[in-house]
């Protein structure tokens, strides 16, 4: 039987074009994977080749994402030229910020800065660049971030099972996090910076079963039972209180 013309045309109109996406599908994985792993040449060629700046892996990266994530500051240089957004969210909720701020890339986290990276931007859970910085310990990078008007008080949330219920509430503050771990340095920034030295974590719940929960902590009670002395005298020097 001979077959239309006309489906014939189509066909191979399909197939040309399944073709073409894929392999623009292809070049902008190429484009996330080079930039995490720091392939310069490839990534010059991909942008010189058009792949778009901004596409994202299964896992909602970008390309700015990965190299931030991996501290490849080159790339982010080259990225950030072609128009990469410097506020585009992951799957999971992090921008480029957070990424770079998480694992303490300080030359990363000044690029960004300089690209209007919002650097207050939470996720989903309340969390924000200077949050993930305090959590990893990165004075440098915590300086970076309040120099930039990072809020030093602000707070995510916290989801807490109790018997079969689930209970919301204020998370630390960078100051909380600071003290717990005992972070001298980045404690005395953030005194500097007016955090709230008295904030406070403060659960209580009952669930249909009658079973409770209920606890109430500061920084300063969270420098304390870790023993951490010298946070302890800095926090009570600023005016802490139980």
């Amino acid at each position: 039987m001979k077959i239309p013309r006309i489906i014939l045309v189509a066909t191979l109109l399909s197939t040309i074009l399944f073709t073409s996406l894929s392999a623009v599908a292809q070049e902008a994985a190429g484009l996330v994977v080079s930039s995490e792993k720091g392939n310069i040449e490839e990534v010059k060629r991909l942008l010189a080749a058009g792949t778009d700046v901004n596409a994202k892996d299964s896992s909602g990266y970008t390309a700015l994402a990965r190299a931030c994530a991996g501290g490849q500051s080159e790339v982010v240089k080259l990225l950030l030229a072609a128009k990469a957004d410097a506020n585009a969210m992951t799957g999971d909720g992090m921008t480029s910020l957070m990424l770079a701020s998480r694992y303490g890339h300080g030359e990363v986290v000044k690029l960004l800065l300089a690209a209007k990276a919002d650097v207050n931007a939470k996720n989903e859970n309340g969390a924000n660049a200077l949050d993930w910085a305090c959590g990893g310990g990165h004075l440098e990078v915590v300086k970076l971030l309040l120099a930039a008007k990072a809020d030093a008080n602000a707070r995510g949330t916290i989801v807490i099972q109790v018997g079969g219920s689930l209970i919301v509430a204020d998370g630390n503050t960078p100051l909380m996090t600071a003290s717990s771990r005992g972070d001298t340095g980045i404690v005395k920034l953030l005194l500097a910076a007016k955090a709230d030295v008295n904030a406070r974590l403060s659960v209580q719940g009952t669930t249909p079963g009658a079973e409770t929960t209920s606890f109430d902590d500061t920084a300063l009670a969270m420098a304390s039972s870790q023993g951490h002395r010298e946070v302890v005298a800095l926090l009570r020097a600023a005016g802490a209180r139980k």
